[in-house]
């Protein structure tokens, strides 16, 4: 079977680094796919696991790192 490898994300930013509580990200993807990420203390502690459906454009998340919730806006 052949297998199909397309790069989900064309940029991605991530800040402040490092961060207390709120971390942004922004990224944009290239096709619509399914993102996974954590996020890591300074000493490679993971703090939270997630997954996320990623839509075709650029899109802003706003994570707390102390709720784990995040927050979306799609361009």
């Amino acid at each position: 079977a052949d297998v199909k490898n397309t790069v989900l994300l064309k940029q991605l930013q991530v800040f402040p680094n490092p961060a207390s509580s709120v971390v942004n990200m922004q990224y944009t993807a290239s096709v619509p796919g399914k993102l996974n990420y954590r996020l890591m203390d300074m000493a490679g502690k993971v703090l939270s696991n997630h997954s996320i459906d990623v839509k075709k454009g650029v899109t802003d998340e706003r994570i707390n790192s102390v709720e784990s919730s995040v927050a979306r806006n799609v361009r």
